[in-house]
């Protein structure tokens, strides 16, 4: 089955796949960092119900007239081979934007858990949300 076909119907149980009402409710633990700089972030997460991994990306817009950044959150399961891959890339925690571009087209191959800046968790299942329409910072 091609990662482009792949659902969240096909990754995960009902309980990550489910949207939580809120934080304390979230079943997706962090695993560890891959990529961090102040407006944007990548890590891996794992569901504690039955263990599928996710691709985790913080991602802040600033807001230079308002003052109010918007901070986004968004996690897309991933195949082992993404898994793997992605491991391969960052084997630790870096600062190092170089292979940040591929992280980002990860998030865009399947549908994704999303938490916009109100707070609301909801699926995006297209892989898209309003967030990805500006760029981080």
């Amino acid at each position: 089955m091609s990662a482009n076909i792949l659902t969240t119907a096909t990754l995960g149980c009902d309980r990550c796949r489910t949207p939580p009402a809120s934080r304390n409710e979230q079943v997706l633990e962090h695993v560890r960092g891959l990529y961090y700089d102040c407006h944007e972030g990548y890590a891996i997460y794992r569901c504690r119900e039955c263990t599928q991994t996710f691709l985790e990306q913080f991602h802040e817009i600033v807001d230079w007239v308002g003052g109010e950044d918007d901070l986004w959150q968004r996690w897309t399961p991933i195949t082992d081979d993404e898994f793997e891959e992605v491991v391969r890339l960052f084997p630790e925690e870096t600062e190092d934007y170089a292979d940040v571009p591929s992280l980002t087209a990860l998030m865009h191959r399947r549908g994704r858990l999303t938490k916009d800046p109100e707070g609301s968790y909801y699926w995006s299942e297209d892989g898209w949300d309003p967030g990805d329409l500006l760029p981080p910072g």
